[in-house]
């Protein structure tokens, strides 16, 4: 269990298809992030999918996000972590209909 925006929530199902991201950042800084991981046993990575994951919630429309859910559901047999996160809506997408197929 990890702890994003404040509730306890499962992680990421490890059967879940990931991408990898780069983004241009300071080595030194890098570094001094993998000696702060070090100490309390964690890894860089995991911080910087856990604030993705985070801003996804924020981010994208609810309906959207119940979408990817359930068609990860049909998939893999469970859905993936963490659910049941209350995000606000995106001001941009809180009026937007859910599109009917």
């Amino acid at each position: 269990m990890k702890i994003i925006a404040g509730k306890k929530v499962k992680t990421i199902a490890k059967k879940e298809n990931t991408v990898n991201i780069s983004a241009p950042f300071s080595p030194d800084k890098y570094a001094a992030l993998i000696v702060y991981a070090n100490k309390r046993g964690e890894k860089v990575e995991d911080y910087v999918a856990d604030s993705l994951e985070a801003w996804y919630r924020k981010k994208v429309n609810r309906h959207i996000r119940e979408y990817l859910d359930a068609k990860y559901e049909l998939e893999f047999g469970a859905p993936p972590g963490p659910l049941n996160i209350p995000a606000t809506e995106p001001e941009e997408s809180a009026n937007v209909p859910f599109p009917e197929s």
